[in-house]
């Protein structure tokens, strides 16, 4: 029995271990979400730097070309950064 629960630890030691998938290549087109308590919006952006689900990286609003941080939630979607953290998320 020993032997079985060891191997059970190291199965889940190596699943607590599994690294985050990248999730936003540099060049994907996203869709950028902004929520507050009272309205939300959608903006089109361009990511200029790879990133793994849950990563700030940086993108440009496609209207107007600003760059702003903004954290990677899915593929092609990301929250502006200040917003999730004000939120109580991580940044």
């Amino acid at each position: 029995m020993p032997e079985q629960s060891s191997r059970e630890e190291q199965q889940v030691g190596s699943a607590i271990e599994a690294p985050v998938p990248q999730v936003i290549r540099a060049g994907d087109r996203l869709l950028v979400i902004e929520s507050g308590e009272r309205v939300a919006a959608m903006f089109e952006a361009v990511a200029l730097e790879p990133a793994r689900q849950g990563a700030v990286f940086t993108a440009r609003f496609a209207a107007g070309g600003d760059q702003v941080r903004v954290v990677a939630l899915a593929p092609g979607r990301a929250a502006l950064a200040t917003a999730f953290t004000r939120g109580g998320g991580q940044p």
